[in-house]
């Protein structure tokens, strides 16, 4: 597992402080609020975002909790969307905010997604007194609850009568599945699944009564992340507990009936653990190819790490993946890191977000993004991780997204003392492909695989014919190898297949597309 870029890392932040070219897959989006991050709240003290949707026209939806210690239901849902740039969305409940009460003194919504028609469900728990249940809202696409789902756009679902949701998926069919963890017998908990109509009710044929529950050894269990799979058969992942404090990864696969499948892993379960301590799955995406990514944290003798596995569609471990289908990452070791929620992007690679420790009790927006293989991606920020700082001591985000253009948007809070707000950023992946403006050197290039071992692809697109060049220069400035010179290429879309010289070292280069008005550059890593 990885440990040999930690120390290296942790020198490389504090000599740099880690400042990163604006145009570096992994560093702010600065045409996002004007330096990448904005924070916002409900004009109360207290508000959390926990979860991050993208509709179809690049609309940013955040949902979470918003806390006013003066009214009669304290904690209610909150959304907000935002436009493309950033600015409230003024569609959505005329301000770009809205707030929902369950008539319950707790409510909070941690799971979001946005469905075919742009309706928008946010999920989590409504709590009286000490016993919370499954809630859910439906909204339509101005804001407003939808009254044709559930009871006036809400529903509940109770399975013991403490029962937490955290995670959401939608299946081919438009159901609706929620995840979370049900206490059995006051002491320990299981799994819960419920599945659900479009129109709110329970599906009768899912389980009993639209309802399961899962338990492994029969101590603290619960469901952090599910998932469909392109067959239609339903992943859960979360932790389990051992009785002794100590948990490992969960995953439990089910038929689309809700009875396991015996098929994957150990009668549908499996249990992970990474160094023999505390190990929870957080989140869980399913690659084109059918195997399992899951994310989380692990305990290591570091404290608590980034912690990411790869499972084969049989449910275990892919040693294809950093050798034993697990990765630890540490961003600075004496600090505890928090991993949340993991994406795919379409070239494959994977972000795993989250939190990192920088000092003390302070932690910052953190995601670190790997290659197919489970090593990390050094052209990504740096060295594979990047950070974002609102400047305030605690900083966490939850949920990671990728919009249409595909930048990447990470949702969380940020808070000082007693006071929070929803906190947004927005990063450059790499993966966009502007229209190369020879003039301005924020155009984008992409790039594919990077790191590269002996020949890449080249994407880019010209606002009209141009007679180009493209070369690779090492880090003093000098050409190592011209690829094409002083050549016609077409107005639009342009796509090159590049060779690498065997004589070239592996280390940093920059990859420059040039004509006689200016250049286009982008740094890449040869192996």
């Amino acid at each position: 597992m990885k440990k040999s870029l930690l120390i290296l890392f942790s020198v490389a932040f504090t000599l740099f402080n880690f400042s990163i070219s604006i145009a570096q897959p992994g560093s702010l989006d600065e045409t996002f609020d004007g330096d990448g991050k904005l924070t916002l709240n409900f004009g109360v003290i207290e508000n959390i975002g926990y979860a991050v949707a993208i509709q179809e026209d690049g609309k940013i939806v955040v949902a979470g909790y918003s806390y006013n210690p003066s009214g009669p239901n304290s904690f209610d849902f909150a959304l907000v969307r935002l436009n493309p740039d950033g600015t409230l969305d003024n569609s959505f409940d005329m301000d770009g905010k809205v707030t929902t009460d369950f008539n319950s003194s707790i409510d909070a919504a941690v799971a979001l997604k946005i469905q075919p028609n742009g309706k928008i469900l946010a999920a989590g728990y409504s709590q009286n007194t000490i016993s919370p249940t499954f809630a859910m809202a439906r909204y339509n696409t101005d804001g407003s609850l939808d009254g044709s789902f559930g009871a006036g756009g809400l529903v509940t679902t109770v399975f013991t009568g403490y029962d937490v949701a955290y995670a959401m998926a939608l299946q081919d069919d438009g159901k609706i599945l929620l995840a979370g963890m049900t206490q059995e017998d006051g002491n320990c908990e299981d799994f819960a699944i419920a599945r659900y109509y479009t129109d709110g009710s329970l599906d009768n044929s899912f389980g009993t009564g639209g309802k399961i529950t899962t338990d492994f050894l029969g101590y603290h269990d619960a469901a952090y992340g599910i998932a469909v799979q392109a067959d239609g058969k339903i992943i859960a992942v979360g932790y389990s507990n051992n009785g002794s404090w100590l948990s490992d990864f969960g995953l439990v696969r089910y038929n689309t009936d809700g009875s396991f499948d015996a098929s994957f892993g150990f009668d549908g379960k499996m249990m992970t653990d990474f160094n023999g301590n505390i190990d929870k799955a957080r989140s869980i995406v399913i690659q084109p190819d059918g195997k399992i990514v899951v994310g989380g944290t692990a305990y290591t003798a570091n404290g608590y790490d980034f912690g990411l596995a790869r499972y084969n569609t049989d449910g275990f471990l892919d040693t294809s993946f950093d050798e034993d289908g697990k990765v630890t990452s540490s961003f600075l070791n004496q600090y505890p890191d928090w991993g949340y929620s993991v994406v795919l992007q379409e070239d494959g690679k994977i972000i795993l977000a989250g939190s990192f420790g920088s000092t003390g009790d302070v932690d910052k927006f953190g995601m670190i993004r790997y290659n197919t293989d489970g090593s990390y991606d050094f052209s990504f920020g740096m060295w594979g991780f990047t950070v974002a700082d609102f400047g305030d001591p605690n900083e966490r985000s939850y949920s990671v997204a990728i919009q249409p253009d595909k930048k990447i948007i990470l949702a969380g809070y940020s808070a000082d003392g007693g006071e929070s707000a929803f906190a947004i950023a927005r990063f450059i992946s790499g993966l966009e492909t502007g229209v190369l403006n020879f003039s301005d050197n924020q155009s984008q290039l992409l790039v594919y695989p990077n790191p590269i071992y002996s020949s890449a692809t080249l994407k880019y697109s010209l606002q009209k014919g141009e007679i180009i060049s493209i070369d690779l220069y090492d880090m003093k400035g000098s050409i190592v190898q011209s690829f094409i010179s002083n050549q016609h290429k077409q107005e639009g879309n342009n796509e090159e297949v590049l060779n690498f010289s065997n004589s070239i070292p592996a280390g940093y280069y920059n990859l420059v597309i040039s004509n006689e008005e200016g250049q286009q550059s982008i740094r890449i890593v040869k192996l």
